[in-house]
């Protein structure tokens, strides 16, 4: 067993951030800043994920409780991520959730690739 435990000077660990999509926080201007900030602090990731709708009349609540608020404004991923593209270069973009069979294919295949762009 080695008596010393040698460490490498890179990690293979990166550090994202989630973009402001949901609620009132949510606005091109929060979204802009918070991309540029997080690509200025050298974070590897900008996420986004997908929330469709928020019920207008639910027939359940939410673990026992109204439907949140922040539900009822919901930036879509790809688009914002777009939006960050524009004024980002290094970072890293993703989405954690995506509703790809809400979407329609080709049109999802083409949003993609102008968000490669």
């Amino acid at each position: 067993m080695p008596s010393s435990i040698s460490r490498s000077d890179e990690s293979d660990v990166a550090v994202g951030i989630a973009l402001p999509q949901y609620g009132t926080v949510a606005s091109p201007e929060t979204i802009l800043r918070v991309a540029v900030e997080a690509e200025k602090m050298g974070l590897a990731s900008l996420w986004t994920s997908d929330r469709l709708l928020l019920p207008t009349r639910p027939k359940e609540t939410f673990d026992g409780d109204p439907w949140p608020e922040i539900f009822a404004t919901v930036y879509d991923p790809i688009e914002m991520l777009t939006f960050a593209a524009a004024r980002t270069r290094k970072v890293k973009l993703g989405t954690s959730v995506l509703s790809a069979l809400f979407q329609n294919p080709v049109t999802l295949a083409r949003r993609f690739a102008t968000l490669e762009r």
